[in-house]
């Protein structure tokens, strides 16, 4: 299953990992820069190594990526990358993604089979690339607040950052007329749905 969490503009408690622990119990990840956080709580199913692992950077250190879901091509993904000359450390689709990325920035999009919710930091541009799968089956929540940019697989993190959110009225009545609240509205005023099929930067 697996769990992101992240910020840009600020940074986030290392601890708020451990709210969405039970997502991936083997191995949480945090990576830290000025003003960036990413967290990842892993649950190992491709390549179980620690290389594996993630935040995972990118050999130059440019691009880090955490990844929530699974690429069911990426085999034939990284076959084409092999052959623009991208090496690799470990068998996972985690690196295929975030070498995909690099290779060929948002188009890379329309050749993943999958689910999937991920963000891709680069640090040269200092820009955070975030993306969901087709039919959204995978989560992502993302709220803009005092100049910063949140971002998790479940919205109580965000909720735990800001408690002071205010519950949105028109939210609550979609909930009673359609028995779910369509995206890009959640529960809480502000704080948001990436649509499915979608990405932002």
């Amino acid at each position: 299953m697996c769990g992101i969490i992240g910020s840009v503009g600020s940074n986030i408690d290392k601890k708020t990992g451990l709210l969405t622990a039970y997502r991936g119990p083997d191995n949480l990840g945090v990576y830290v820069a000025e003003d960036v956080t990413l967290i990842h709580n892993r649950l190992s199913i491709i390549d179980l190594s620690e290389d594996a692992n993630q935040p995972m950077e990118s050999f130059d250190g440019r691009y880090v990526i955490v990844f929530n879901g699974e690429i069911y091509n990426y085999k034939s993904i990284r076959g084409r990358l092999i052959a623009k000359g991208y090496e690799f450390k470990t068998g996972s689709d985690s690196e295929v993604l975030l070498n995909g990325y690099i290779a060929w920035k948002e188009d890379v999009l329309h050749m993943l089979d999958g689910m999937f919710a991920f963000a891709i930091w680069d640090s040269y541009s200092k820009k955070i690339f975030c993306a969901r799968d087709h039919i959204g089956i995978k989560p992502f929540f993302y709220i803009v607040q005092d100049n910063s940019f949140y971002f998790s697989s479940e919205l109580k993190v965000i909720r735990d950052i800001f408690p002071e959110l205010e519950i949105d009225k028109g939210s609550v009545s979609e909930y009673l007329i359609y028995n779910y609240i369509p995206a890009p509205k959640t529960i809480y005023k502000n704080a948001l749905k990436l649509l499915p099929g979608h990405y932002l930067e």
